[in-house]
């Protein structure tokens, strides 16, 4: 799947429209669950415009208010697409619409957890009560992100950064004259950003493990 959200101004210009899909049929996530077709979402009896949230109110930022408005949504062969809209006066908005257009933003549901119900590894019943936009959501195809690697190659590219810039960081010894080394010393940052930038991918993704109720 390309990028999953897409973000636009609304013709007022006073909010952002964003679309995508807040849940896939038959891909399993993080958690090793998945959603079907058969999936109860209690369509009959939840609102079809749930809350729009950011990281299901955990953020410690923005807590419990509501970002948005789901405005659309409908089932199709792929899964549960969505509208919403993102109120451009709220000061978080521009941020976050930056984060979608990045490709660095993905789509979560909430529910209570004495609501849902497994079937083995299929989720039964999950009635949507919120929809959150997330940078750690746990399927994989509402973003371009870690979701879409595979975790051993995750873990293997963190160790061979920090294989790498020890390697560097041990042959370099510091001198007055050391001063036009500046390949060397920019590969060894470069390194550790990456290094950096794979840490929190980890721990984005052990985040994204913890709550039982938000897919």
């Amino acid at each position: 799947m390309t990028q999953n959200l897409n973000i636009r101004a609304s013709e007022d210009g006073k909010s952002y429209i964003i679309e995508g899909y807040m849940v896939v049929f038959d891909n399993v996530d993080l958690y090793g669950t998945k959603f079907t077709k058969n999936t109860d979402f209690w369509e009959s009896t939840t609102s079809s415009t749930p809350p729009l949230m950011y990281d299901h109110a955990m953020d410690a930022k923005l807590g419990l208010q509501m970002i948005g408005q789901v405005t659309k949504k409908k089932t199709d062969e792929i899964g549960i697409w969505f509208e919403a809209q993102l109120d451009k006066a709220n000061k978080f908005a521009e941020a976050i619409a930056t984060m979608i257009r990045s490709g660095k933003m993905g789509v979560s549901t909430g529910t209570s957890p004495h609501m849902m119900s497994m079937d083995g590894d299929v989720i039964s019943s999950w009635p949507i009560l919120e929809v959150s936009l997330t940078t750690t959501p746990a399927e994989p195809d509402t973003i371009g992100h870690l979701s879409q690697r595979k975790w051993e190659d995750v873990v293997e590219n963190l160790n061979l950064a920090l294989e790498a810039v020890k390697a560097l960081s041990s042959k370099r010894t510091p001198a007055a004259s050391d001063t036009d080394d500046e390949s060397s010393a920019s590969l060894t940052e470069g390194l550790d950003a990456k290094t950096l930038g794979i840490q929190i991918d980890i721990e984005q993704h052990k985040r994204s493990r913890s709550a039982v109720a938000y897919r």
